[in-house]
């Protein structure tokens, strides 16, 4: 990841924002010194204890959801995965309240 970094630097230049996503559980591997660290997780999620996690890493900066599950995947021969629209709902409110950024 270090190598990508340092070649997406040299052709887009210094200025861009680089950023890396994990899970509450991958935030230790997936996290880099230098990109900014940002946590993903789902409506059933305590939203939190992650963010939280994420503070631990970037104590300054925005909150960023970087990946909100609104859905899920499906597998072949298995039960149509579903969300419930008002948890969904709830939890990117309680996200916005907290000035949080969320990409869905």
């Amino acid at each position: 990841m270090r190598h990508l970094a340092g070649l997406f630097r040299a052709l887009l230049g210094e200025e861009i924002l680089l950023f890396t996503t994990d899970g509450p559980e991958g935030l230790k591997c997936g996290s880099l010194e230098g990109l900014y660290t940002t946590v993903d997780f789902g409506p059933a999620d305590n939203m939190t204890k992650i963010f939280a996690l994420q503070r631990e890493y970037e104590p300054h900066g925005p909150l960023v959801n970087s990946e909100y599950y609104t859905g899920w995947l499906d597998y072949w021969g298995q039960n149509h995965s579903t969300r419930s629209i008002t948890d969904v709902t709830r939890g990117l409110e309680n996200m916005l309240k907290l000035g949080a950024s969320v990409n869905m």
